[in-house]
């Protein structure tokens, strides 16, 4: 077996040293690593964190901002009027297609014309009440509209969504 020679002793000796250096710089980089990505970790799930602690004041005061929004007013108020004269409306129409169907009661489509009649006004008023209710709507009902419209109100006949005793 041959000896080596100082030249290749040192040289190994050298690359010995060099990947002893490489070593020691891979796990330093390394560790740098792990701790730039828990770092980012911590942050993200505080931002998270923070995020969900304010989340309801933010959302409360999201929807105050956009019930007093004139756009949401406005719009408010004209899909109030527009569906109370559409329920007036149809209370008028329902007084004539019982009308009509009294007059030829073996109609079959009067009296379907009739009940579909009733069912729409049914169907209005229910979205008038949700609409009355309604957190963006619910003030901004003009003051001569009714706040609910109680279909079981004896006094109530122009929005009872029935005909009208003659």
């Amino acid at each position: 077996m041959r000896m080596p020679s100082r030249r290749e002793y040192v040289m190994n000796d050298y690359w010995k040293d060099e990947r002893r250096e490489m070593n020691r710089y891979g796990r330093f980089g390394l560790g740098w690593i792990i701790a730039i990505v828990v770092v980012i970790a911590v942050i993200s799930l505080a931002g998270w964190g923070f995020k969900v602690l304010f989340s309801e004041p933010k959302g409360r005061g999201d929807a105050l901002i956009e019930k007093n929004s004139a756009k949401n007013w406005v719009k408010t108020q004209k899909e109030f009027n527009d569906r109370y004269q559409d329920i007036l409306a149809t209370d008028l129409k329902i007084d004539a297609a019982k009308d009509a169907w009294k007059a030829d009661k073996d109609n079959a489509v009067l009296q379907t014309n009739y009940n579909g009649l009733v069912n729409y006004c049914l169907s209005a008023v229910g979205e008038y009440n949700s609409l009355a209710r309604s957190y963006l709507a619910a003030d901004f009902r003009d003051a001569d509209l009714p706040a609910e419209i109680d279909l079981n109100d004896p006094t109530n006949s122009t929005t009872d969504c029935k005909e009208n005793k003659r």
